[in-house]
């Protein structure tokens, strides 16, 4: 189940709020939470974040993760802004997660996954400028903006 850690929404859903939930769905018998946060309509800390450049703005749900980790025994799944393989190594390793999940960067390189299991563990390219997400809602399918400019630009 997905499931926001907290809104950011004045009379929102809040955090502790969220790990109650998280441990009601727990004996209910859920297999796995994936944490996000934020709506659209959350200004800065919507769940699609822009301008992620640098590994030190990746994973913005980390700390939300590491407290539904704390308080629940079924498999946390972290969303949100992963672009680097050092970045998803150091949230599973550092037991802040059990999983990640990656949507963008994988618009951007399809063959991510095999090329850091090859050792390849160059950056993904993904600037976040959520340009791919504007050509899927257009109606012309989903693929990264960046790719679609380099493409056309093209002798």
């Amino acid at each position: 189940m997905k499931l926001n850690s907290q809104d950011f929404l004045n009379n929102g859903l809040k955090l502790n709020d969220a790990i109650k939930i998280a441990c009601l769905l727990e004996k209910e018998g859920i297999d796995a939470i994936e944490i996000s946060g934020g709506t659209r309509a959350s200004g800065d800390f919507k769940s699609s974040r822009t301008g992620i450049l640098e590994e030190d703005h990746e994973a913005y749900f980390q700390e939300a993760a590491r407290l539904f980790k704390k308080n629940l025994n079924v498999p946390i799944i972290l969303v949100g802004g992963i672009r680097s393989y050092h970045v998803a190594e150091r949230l599973v390793n550092s037991k802040s997660t059990d999983y990640i999940a990656m949507c963008r960067p994988l618009i951007r390189k399809s063959e991510l996954i095999n090329r850091w299991e090859s050792g390849d563990d160059a950056s993904t390219g993904c600037i976040s400028c959520n340009g791919c997400l504007a050509i899927g809602l257009s109606g012309k399918g989903v693929r990264c903006k960046r790719e679609c400019i380099s493409v056309s630009e093209q002798p």
